[in-house]
């Protein structure tokens, strides 16, 4: 179950009835019951230059959505970091990483063409590979 209170999403763990405040956890902290699945960014939603089309997947620090640039109509994968800036190590080696990324040049690594902040969330605009 979840709880929208303004812009955040909440959620209720349904085994112990913990209140989880962040919108991308997996588990309960009490209980260590599974939590559903739940990032709140709907079709449309522009993040910086970029329009949200679907939600792709999540992982450790975060959500990804298909996007496209709102002008240059190219689509990118758009990986977005749930825990900045309340977590400046976390938040560091993000930024870090945008850095190491963007000089990367290799045909088995994606190209990262923007990072960028927006609502308290860091974002990076990477090249999407279908499949």
């Amino acid at each position: 179950m979840a709880i929208q209170y303004s812009k955040q999403i909440i959620h209720v763990c349904p085994q112990c009835g913990n209140t989880v405040g962040r919108e991308s956890a997996k588990f309960c902290r009490i209980c260590g019951h599974k939590l559903p699945v739940l990032y709140g960014l709907p079709q449309g939603t522009r993040i910086g230059n970029y329009v949200v089309e679907r939600f792709l997947g999540s992982g450790g620090i975060g959500a990804v959505y298909l996007s496209h640039h709102r002008l240059l109509k190219q689509s990118v994968a758009l990986k977005i970091h749930d825990y900045f800036p309340s977590d400046k190590y976390v938040s560091w080696a993000f930024l870090r990483s945008s850095n190491y990324l963007s000089q990367l040049d290799h045909p088995n690594i994606v190209h990262l063409y923007d990072y960028g902040l927006q609502d308290e969330k860091a974002y990076q605009a990477i090249e999407y590979i279908n499949g």
